[in-house]
């Protein structure tokens, strides 16, 4: 389930992704096979963090963490364009 959060000065979603768990998203064929989370901005920036599986499974609920932490995994993520 995609959640919604404010942080380094932009409004952000991040979807958990893995294979099987995303076809509706519409995020590229490029993270078909890929397991962490996609980071997308308002204003359209893209940004993956890879995790294990186990990793994701872990985080749970997005939509219960602190948009601070939230903020921390967006930071580390890697621009996709």
């Amino acid at each position: 389930m995609p959640c919604t959060f404010s942080a380094l000065g932009a409004r952000w979603t991040v979807w958990p992704i893995a294979p099987g768990l995303n076809d509706d998203l519409r995020a590229g064929r490029e993270l078909a096979a890929t397991t962490g989370l996609y980071f997308r901005t308002s204003d359209g920036e893209e940004r993956l963090l890879p995790l294990s599986r186990g990793d994701l499974e872990a985080l749970g609920d997005l939509t219960t963490r602190p948009n601070q932490e939230l903020a921390q995994l967006a930071q580390r993520a890697m621009p996709l364009h």
